[in-house]
């Protein structure tokens, strides 16, 4: 029998036989620099994660990969085996032992490992660093689909080398700032999130759907309205028969005969949604240099291509400013009113000057839109996460000229085929 515990957002211990592995745990606080919040908080979730013999981590997304509970659950269960992902842009088993995991284990792309003679387990990558894991054993299959974006010819092309599936696990809510000009039609965005959960998994042709990954919350004073647009896996459970009824703190039991779900809900409690505060500002002496070194990696990364940026003209809210963010000058303070998105200094500093600074301004939700004109924004935005995942056109030459850069371009063929075919590179609901 297959038995999935879920823990929380897109936490689940999974037990088949005596084997028992932990996915994304994100228990407590906050990620995305402070832009998200869990909606539940689980009491047995230590507890559980005590009883995990294996630990798998999809991605380096806060959400998934949150230092602050992996530190509380190596101190609980210090023998936890790490499956850590080893890619040509990522390998977390450096980062696993910096944590202090001992035990560790590399897993490779596209490339089968077996845990027992009746479990065995593989990890088909997408984009940058987002991944599914297949997990096949003698009383079903799980496909944790999880964050994937894939196009529906690229879907069917996995679905078919992947073959039978009993239980698909994906999220169903968006993540990230929703790139629509306000006010934001809330039902028209729950319906392209209903229809994007059914095309998620309707290529991979499941017995059973698992709703999971979705329960955050947006913390920003300039997004704090998304929330509103988010679903609930009750809006789920009329699109189709197969999608299961299963919350925080529930188990689901499932044989090639039946599924059960056995709700254990009086340990789960409601969070209250709460909203950042931003107590100091950052002056702009001090964002000049960030943003000047933000403009030294966009150019390091892509060269003459840079140059083809249109500047982004942004009000910084605190301040009371407007600035120009430029390929040729950087940022420079100007007089008119007229901009792109609203932002909090700090935020606009954590952008130009952290690592992975555009993928947490941009998924943490930490600005607003202020224009019917999207397009400066999205190709700022465009090339900051090209640069974050390691897909620049720096690292794509790179890539060309090494065998494992030629592997991890194979390993993502279907993907890649399906956008050019497509044509489409993020979610209806984002746009």
């Amino acid at each position: 029998m297959i038995e999935i515990s879920y823990i929380n957002h897109a936490s689940v211990l999974i037990s088949i036989d005596n084997i028992k592995l932990l996915v994304d745990p994100w228990f407590t606080g906050f990620c995305f620099d402070e832009g998200w919040g869990l909606r539940y908080h689980n009491t047995l979730d230590i507890e559980l994660a005590t009883m995990a013999t294996h630990l798998w981590i999809s991605h380096f997304h806060s959400d998934h990969y949150h230092l602050r509970t992996l530190k509380r659950i190596l101190n609980a269960n210090p023998e936890i085996i790490l499956i850590a992902n080893q890619s040509f842009n990522f390998s977390f088993d450096q980062v696993g032992r910096k944590i202090g995991f001992k035990n560790i284990i590399c897993f490779h792309e596209r490339k089968k490992m077996k845990i027992t003679d009746h479990i065995s387990l593989v990890r088909y990558p997408t984009t940058g660093i987002d991944n599914m894991l297949l997990i096949e054993s003698d009383y079903g299959n799980i496909l944790n689909y999880n964050d994937c974006n894939l196009s529906g010819w690229a879907q069917k092309q996995l679905a078919k080398k992947i073959g039978p599936v009993d239980i698909f696990m994906s999220n169903f809510n968006h993540a990230g700032k929703l790139l629509v000009s306000p006010p934001i039609n809330h039902l028209d965005i729950k319906n392209k999130l209903k229809k994007n959960f059914v095309d998620n998994f309707k290529n991979f042709n499941p017995h059973y759907v698992f709703p999971f990954a979705s329960y955050h919350y947006y913390r920003a004073m300039e997004s704090l309205d998304q929330n509103e647009s988010m679903l609930d896996v009750t809006d789920l459970i009329p699109l189709q028969s197969n999608i299961l009824n299963v919350k925080v703190g529930d188990t689901v039991k499932y044989s090639k005969s039946a599924v059960e779900i056995i709700s254990e809900t009086g340990y789960v409690k409601k969070n209250e949604i709460d909203s950042l505060k931003r107590k100091t500002s950052v002056n702009l002496d001090i964002l000049l240099p960030y943003a000047e070194k933000y403009l030294i990696n966009l150019r390091k990364n892509f060269g003459l291509f840079v140059y083809t940026l249109p500047d982004l003209f942004i009000k910084v809210t605190d301040l009371d400013i407007i600035v120009k963010f430029s390929a040729s000058k950087g940022l420079r303070k100007i007089n008119h009113g007229k901009h792109h998105i609203e932002a909090h200094s700090t935020a606009l500093a954590n952008w130009f000057n952290d690592v992975y600074g555009t993928d947490s301004f941009v998924v943490g939700a930490h600005f607003k839109i202020s224009s019917n004109n999207k397009i400066p924004l999205k190709w700022q935005i465009i090339f900051g996460i090209l640069i974050d995942n390691k897909l620049s056109i720096k690292h794509l030459f790179s890539m060309l000229f090494s065998r494992k850069g030629l592997e991890f371009l194979l390993n993502r063929r279907e993907e890649i085929v399906g956008i050019l075919l497509e044509r489409k590179l993020s979610a209806d609901y984002h746009d």
